[in-house]
């Protein structure tokens, strides 16, 4: 099932967020699949109670998952080699707005990359980046706070496996 294409002129992550911002993207260099990708910039700061997290979030539409039908999500995410955090916030009709880890961004360049969907309830509510930090709360010098990646075409499955492959098209 599609989740986001990003191929149309709107998409589930929309409003205005916390040091992230969030764009559509059509340039073929940093498109995976179709036409269109998310490109979202990001600058970390530093938040929490502790004020010892450092994130950026954007939000979405809920976006709900029928979790009895699918079991994992898959997405394509053009890394910025950061090693900052990247994951997606979601509720689960219990305890509320969550983070479910994606990825680390560790790479550059595409990745297609699975979560496993946690429960029986998922509610897309929108990204977050964020950094690493020590058990005291710090972020060593050095750390990248600020990046840009991109994700490309989001889609849920069953099986766990992607179906990535282009539909043959045969004249008769």
């Amino acid at each position: 099932m599609e989740v986001e294409s990003f191929e149309g002129s709107t998409t589930i992550f929309r409003g205005s967020g916390s040091n992230m911002d969030f764009s559509l993207n059509h340039s073929a260099d940093t498109v995976r699949m179709g036409s269109g990708s998310a490109k979202v910039d990001y600058t970390l700061t530093e938040t929490g109670a502790s004020q010892g997290a450092y994130t950026a979030e954007w939000p979405s539409k809920s976006t709900g998952i029928d979790c009895s039908t699918y079991t994992a999500l898959h997405l394509w995410v053009y890394g910025d080699g950061s090693g900052n955090i990247l994951s997606l916030l979601y509720n689960d009709g219990a305890a509320g707005y969550q983070s479910l880890q994606v990825t680390p961004l560790d790479f550059t360049g595409w990745k297609q990359v699975t979560v496993t969907l946690p429960g029986a309830h998922f509610e897309i509510q929108g990204l977050q980046v964020s950094a690493t930090t020590a058990a005291d709360g710090t972020v060593s010098v050095g750390d990248k706070l600020s990046g840009t990646i991109y994700i490309d075409h989001i889609t849920a499955t069953a099986s766990g496996t992607p179906d990535n492959a282009a539909p043959v098209v045969s004249a008769s």
